[in-house]
């Protein structure tokens, strides 16, 4: 998914984390560059926000709320109903959920390199079980490094209107919106994540 995105961004060390859905699970470790900017799309954002490896001088979330399971506002990212259909989805065949996932998400489901095997439902289905728990509206309040939050107006899995609810009453929170992209940003609009990242980049190197 990042393979668009990483050659445009200004910056010497680009390390993206693999929790292990299609290959093995690979999580970078001892980063010391002079900025370190944490980017995460979706589940990732509460992710990094749940490490405590990583001081991070700047956080990015793309297509991300800070709880996919609570109500804000009359929204919510993801129902019980939700829940149990993706649990018994992936169980019956993971494959089958990320065609349909990424279908919904606007992008092509690519599947040369991997195998009919490589599709760990396992991996999915532990994520997905974070993802119902992580609540990480107060590691937002505690934080003091500034917030982006990129948002499509025209996102099939987290609505433009969801984002925005969910993040109301957090201070130091920058919503930008993107105009088209779905769920899948960094793929459809690599330049427009780019110019947001590489900006905080540049604000952060020389304050």
């Amino acid at each position: 998914m990042w393979e668009p995105l990483v050659p445009l961004l200004h910056a010497d060390i680009c390390a993206t984390p693999d929790f292990g859905y299609f290959c093995e699970p690979e999580l970078p470790s001892h980063l010391q560059p002079l900025v370190l900017i944490g980017v995460g799309h979706s589940f990732g954002f509460l992710w990094l926000l749940k490490q405590r490896e990583y001081e991070l001088d700047g956080l990015i979330g793309i297509s991300s709320v800070p709880s996919f399971c609570e109500r804000h506002s009359g929204y919510v990212a993801l129902s019980a109903e939700d829940l149990s259909i993706a649990r018994s989805s992936i169980s019956k065949s993971p494959r089958s959920f990320v065609q349909s996932f990424q279908k919904k998400c606007g992008v092509p489901f690519h599947d040369r390199r991997i195998g009919p095997h490589c599709i760990d439902g396992r991996a999915i289905l532990r994520d997905l079980i974070f993802l119902e728990q992580w609540n990480v509206r107060d590691e937002l309040q505690q934080t003091r490094v500034p917030v982006r939050v990129l948002a499509a107006s025209d996102d099939k899995i987290l609505s433009l209107g969801n984002i925005q609810a969910s993040f109301r009453g957090l201070s130091g929170v920058d919503i930008i919106i993107e105009s088209g992209g779905g769920h899948i940003l960094p793929v459809l609009k690599p330049e427009e994540c780019a110019e947001t990242i590489n900006r905080l980049i540049q604000e952060l190197a020389v304050s």
